[in-house]
């Protein structure tokens, strides 16, 4: 395992004991993402952002919401335990959980907790890190994440808008299958992720310099909508024409290499038919090649923007 993995952590304590844990969980290549001291803010976050983390750990007695009594009780935990459940099952999701506490015993006792993973405070951390990693493992989302991982750092570094981690998980899931495609289902989703890709071009180098001519305004419709076969010509070093009339002229140099413009053709080509159907069925191997086009397209803007971001800021 290559990919550090993230975790949601819920205990009263939480702002006292965080950063010790942390320093623990970051020498394991756990990464804790969020944290909440009560159950309501807990199972709130849970339910709109469970594909954002991998695993959770729950204190044995934290607060039940905000403001609430410290009482010694396993309600709070009991509850969460109860909504992650109903969760995973509507979702057909799994998500690995445990409790970390130090009263080991009140928790061993309790049937609705009986088949949870309990490890002791200040004492187990490496076990327990060791234990969500290999339940994590088990994961399609994160193996494909950590085979991928260079690709999906775009995501840690904030190269791409986290609501389209999933979307690129969803079209890297259908290179494992054989599957015929001729159907937006399939080439569509890459189709949106290159605009993702080209209009984040645009916005990250505007971000570091208000004057760019790495991806002009006059690419972009009313409704911000992508000039998709637009975008290709000039950041391949070409006019922009409408008909016979050129409506932006080349930047002179191309922002694409040779290799990254000739991919970027076959992305486009192959994903922007009008109808975005195929009469015939397209053998995997066509999708695939789509694919591996789009992934090399994203290394190249990692290290463009990096080294764009560097230049402009250190200089």
């Amino acid at each position: 395992m290559n990919r550090p993995i993230r975790v949601l952590f819920l205990d009263d304590d939480a702002p006292e004991i965080l950063p010790d844990l942390k320093l623990s969980a970051k020498a394991h290549r756990v990464l804790i993402y969020k944290s909440y001291t009560n159950a309501k803010e807990g199972i709130q976050f849970l339910k709109k952002n469970h594909k954002k983390f991998d695993a959770i750990i729950l204190d044995g007695f934290f607060l039940s919401e905000p403001g609430s009594s410290k009482k010694k009780n396993l309600d709070a935990l009991k509850e969460t335990v109860e909504e992650l459940k109903k969760l995973l099952y509507r979702e057909n999701l799994r998500i690995p959980h445990c409790v970390l506490t130090g009263y080991l015993e009140d928790i061993s006792h309790d049937s609705l907790l009986s088949d949870i993973q309990v490890f002791r405070k200040g004492e187990n951390n490496k076990i327990m890190f060791d234990y969500l990693k290999t339940e994590v493992a088990k994961n399609e989302v994160y193996q494909i994440k950590n085979e991928f991982d260079e690709i999906f750092e775009l995501f840690d570094s904030n190269l791409l808008p986290d609501d389209k981690e999933q979307d690129l998980v969803e079209i890297i899931k259908k290179l494992r299958s054989k599957a015929k495609y001729n159907d937006d289902d399939a080439f569509n989703p890459i189709r949106k992720m290159y605009e993702v890709i080209v209009t984040e071009l645009y916005e990250q180098t505007y971000s570091v310099n208000k004057h760019p001519d790495i991806v002009p305004d006059a690419l972009f419709g009313g409704n911000d909508d992508l000039n998709i076969t637009g975008s290709y010509y000039y950041l391949s070093g070409f006019d922009v024409k409408s008909g016979n009339e050129i409506f932006i002229r080349g930047r002179g140099k191309a922002v694409w290499p040779d290799h990254i413009a000739n991919l970027v053709n076959l992305i486009v080509h192959i994903t922007h038919q009008n109808s975005h159907d195929y009469p015939e069925h397209v053998h995997h191997y066509t999708y695939k090649s789509v694919v591996h086009a789009l992934l090399e397209l994203l290394l190249w803007y990692k290290e463009f923007i990096t080294n764009y971001k560097k230049k402009h800021t250190d200089g």
